[in-house]
């Protein structure tokens, strides 16, 4: 288990997980751009408005790679299926 610390808009934490040290950074690195990116958004208020808007834009790409996930796996079946229709 691997921990690292980082520091959110002033507040420390610690980050343990399975995962080596190089991909925890590279994980933290990707959620400080989208913290920087939520705070340059005009009419942003707090800490924790900027928080929620980072999280929307995280949620929002997860979601689309999750369905782009499950086109591509039914494209698949659809594939593994035409090819034992020709067995």
């Amino acid at each position: 288990m691997n921990t690292l610390e980082l520091d959110i808009l002033g507040k420390t934490y610690k980050v343990s997980s399975d995962k080596n040290r190089t991909e925890i950074a590279a994980m933290i690195r990707y959620l400080e751009e989208k913290i920087e990116t939520a705070g340059s958004v005009p009419g942003v208020g707090t800490s924790k408005d900027v928080l929620v808007l980072a999280l929307l834009t995280v949620i929002e790409e997860y979601w689309e790679l999750k369905e782009e996930h499950r086109k591509i796996v039914d494209e698949i079946d659809e594939i593994e299926k035409t090819i034992e229709r020709h067995l």
